[in-house]
């Protein structure tokens, strides 16, 4: 469905709208400065679940940004990447363990579309773990993102196999 695009005069921010919405918008104001919002037409389709406000893709020449509008991340970008290859270490270390207790020929029988099975079965153990607020009897939640992890490098080798 194409969005329809509405201006900010005084801040220049964009929002994009569906059709159905169109009519409210008309003669709005901005939530950002309070400026009066002008119909700039109709927008082919971004494939955006949200309709407003949306990201402007030409921001005004006098940006008024400042640190406190973003929010601030509680780590440097060293430490970032150092964790994110400690991290793969211990997903790779998981996948060596559990093939020495499966073996190879598991994910090989089914291929890629075996890991996919296992994926989904994992992220629905996610989404049900989520709902409560009980300790799970097995697998934690981290341990559940560590195997989809492992599963993703998994369907990766099958693929990169023809499989």
């Amino acid at each position: 469905m194409a969005k329809y695009r509405f201006t900010c005069i005084n801040c220049n921010h964009v929002y994009l709208v569906n059709q159905q919405k169109v009519r409210f918008f008309d003669g709005s104001l901005c939530e950002k400065c309070g400026g009066a919002l002008i119909a700039k037409g109709k927008e082919e389709e971004y494939g955006c679940p949200f309709d407003e406000p949306a990201y402007n893709p030409n921001p005004p020449e006098d940006n008024d940004f400042t640190a406190e509008d973003d929010e601030p991340i509680p780590y440097t970008v060293v430490d970032y990447i150092t964790e994110h290859h400690k991290i793969a270490l211990e997903i790779a270390e998981l996948l060596d363990q559990k093939r020495q207790d499966y073996g190879t020929e598991n994910i090989k029988k089914f291929g890629s579309y075996g890991v996919l099975v296992r994926v989904s079965d994992k992220v629905e153990r996610l989404i049900n773990l989520s709902k409560r607020d009980d300790t799970p009897n097995f697998e934690s939640v981290e341990d559940t993102w560590r195997d989809i992890a492992g599963y993703a490098i998994l369907a990766l080798i099958e693929l990169r196999e023809g499989r």
